[in-house]
């Protein structure tokens, strides 16, 4: 009988397939490796971009603040420069108004008549004065709600009393009036003008 020895080929063809599958194996491991190897590469030339990136961005911040504070500064100032410009806008149309309505009372005054006082109440104007009649005290009256620029409103007869000045006889008065808004009478008075 013939023995055939088959264990022979058959463990060479096994150690040929083992070396197939431990080179197999060993590529698999090396390209994997290799493949790791530039995505962790990749990665970290990313990540030393972006801390590159903020790095420049914290300097450029640094530079920036300086400006940004002087920015802030400068807005304070403009405020603060708007406040005083509004403050001395609203002096200036508040300035001329005593001026405006001294000058519209002289123009009222009829003849015969004096003032002794004005003064400026919550409410309005008081006026105190003498006259030689009643006559005119009316006429003053008139002339006041009349005036151009309409700056008194609700003129009324507070007081009247007779008396006697170096023998003469005279009427000492009080009248009150209210004052309109200065607004008011600026357009009234441009409109007169």
């Amino acid at each position: 009988m013939i023995r055939i020895n088959l264990l022979g080929t058959q463990s060479a063809r096994r150690h040929r397939e083992t070396w197939w599958q431990l080179s197999l194996t060993l590529l698999t491991l090396l390209v994997l490796a290799a493949v790791g190897t530039r995505l962790h590469g990749t990665q970290n030339d990313q990540l030393t971009a972006q801390r590159d990136e903020q790095r420049r961005m914290q300097a450029e911040l640094q530079t920036l603040r300086p400006l940004l504070k002087q920015t802030e500064r400068l807005k304070m100032e403009k405020a603060e420069f708007e406040r005083k410009v509004s403050v001395i806008g609203g002096l200036r149309s508040t300035q001329r108004q005593p001026a405006r309505l001294l000058a519209t009372i002289s123009q009222s005054l009829p003849e015969r008549i004096w003032l002794d006082a004005i003064r400026d109440t919550d409410e309005g104007l008081e006026i105190t004065g003498k006259s030689f009649d009643n006559e005119g005290i009316a006429t003053f009256m008139e002339n006041l709600a009349a005036a151009p620029g309409a700056p008194f409103s609700r003129v009324a007869l507070v007081e009247s009393k007779a008396g006697r000045l170096h023998g003469r006889s005279i009427v000492a008065f009080i009248v009150s009036t209210q004052l309109s808004p200065p607004d008011n009478r600026d357009k009234a008075v441009r409109q007169s003008e």
